[in-house]
């Protein structure tokens, strides 16, 4: 089965890891998307553990790829604490609730959105991998 097989069906997850492979062989980075609350932060204080995801998007950020927080508050206050926070964890965000490209649109762009109401899991799970294979192929081109 050749690459261009999995194109075949939409919602395919492998058609999607390889459309996110395929995109950071293109550009050398992703866009990553991510919500705020209950996606690395426990906003409800349900004892949830986001450290994953947190590790996740540190390593993306040490890879340079774009981060993006979306998050559906309004307020200035809060929007700046969730920013200082996301700073402080290492994972401070290149832009919120603005896209890096399509500007003048509405619409949000990203790669790939992790977000609890979005399946966090999945998405998480594919950008996992292509972290592992942009750390592999980044892998002795570091300057020593």
């Amino acid at each position: 089965m050749t690459k261009f097989e999995f194109y075949r069906h939409p919602f395919n997850n492998s058609r999607c890891l390889i459309r996110l492979i395929d995109e950071y062989h293109k550009h050398k980075h992703l866009v990553v998307g991510f919500d705020f609350d209950n996606t690395v932060y426990d906003c409800h204080e349900l004892g949830m553990d986001y450290s994953e995801v947190i590790d996740l998007l540190k390593e993306c950020k040490e890879l340079g790829f774009i981060l993006c927080l979306y998050t559906a508050d309004t307020s200035d206050e809060k929007i700046a604490w969730k920013a200082k926070w996301c700073e402080e964890m290492g994972i401070g965000p290149d832009y919120i609730n603005e896209s890096p490209l399509m500007n003048g649109t509405k619409k949000p762009f990203f790669n790939i959105l992790l977000d609890d109401r979005a399946c966090l899991e999945s998405a998480y799970s594919m950008l996992k991998d292509v972290v592992e294979i942009a750390k592999q192929e980044n892998y002795g081109k570091q300057k020593v």
